[in-house]
């Protein structure tokens, strides 16, 4: 099996410029004498490491596993927390690399306390499973982007927002690239995206339309939405 990405670093990650800091990654490789297989330094390895569970952190939920990612990178790489720290800074990411960072040395003894208050962030490592997604609310995370975007409050408008993602949204999704720079095909990409859902995530879109009207999970958004502002990602 083979897998080809053309970007390391897919959609945006909250308000931050950290998908265009890493868009020209295939520069920053070491191609090596023989020019065919490329290699990351370890700095900037870890750094991208950091910048994809801020992505998870954003885009619905990051566990334990990616502050065990930080110890291994950190022990067994050899990766400088403070040298992937200077490269997150350029991508926005300063703040919330040393909250991660901060975890990773208080829960493995691995690595840099930055002196950051953590007791928010373990409790959202800790309360939705190893990957940050295990009983987590997906109609939360759908009402907490539709804050941050000033989306319709009402039960009904969020639910259609929903089903009808705007143009920008749908190209930030992977298995819709396709529309990318082609905002008349959006319709298309609806149904596309109706049917691949009732395929492959029939139960997580039949799950967010059901709890997207509760106030349990508009107050979980509230909170999510000040968490995230408070560890610099929106």
């Amino acid at each position: 099996m083979i897998e080809v990405h053309t970007r390391i670093l897919n959609g945006r990650v909250g308000s931050t410029n950290a998908p265009e800091f890493f868009a020209n990654a295939i520069e920053k490789a070491d191609f090596g004498e023989d020019g065919l297989i490329g290699e990351f330094s370890r700095d900037y390895h870890f750094a991208f490491l950091i910048a994809h569970a801020a992505h998870h952190f954003w885009f619905h939920g990051a566990g334990i596993r990616f502050i065990l990612d930080f110890a291994v990178a950190i022990k067994n790489m050899g990766a400088s927390p403070e040298a992937a720290l200077e490269l997150l800074e350029k991508a926005e990411l300063g703040d919330f690399a040393k909250n991660m960072l901060s975890v990773c040395k208080k829960w493995f003894d691995i690595g840099v306390d930055f002196g950051c208050e953590t007791e928010k962030a373990e409790a959202f490592l800790c309360g939705f499973g190893a990957f940050g997604t295990s009983g987590k609310s997906s109609g939360a995370v759908a009402l907490r982007k539709a804050l941050e975007e000033g989306q319709s409050r009402n039960a009904a408008g969020r639910r259609l927002e929903l089903l009808f993602p705007s143009y920008e949204k749908m190209r930030e999704i992977p298995y819709i690239k396709f529309i990318d720079g082609k905002p008349l095909l959006t319709p298309l990409a609806w149904a596309y995206r109706f049917g691949y859902n009732a395929k492959n995530r029939r139960s997580f879109m039949l799950k967010a339309a059901k709890e997207i009207g509760t106030d349990e999970a508009l107050e979980q958004a509230k909170a999510e939405l000040e968490f995230l502002k408070e560890i610099g990602l929106n």
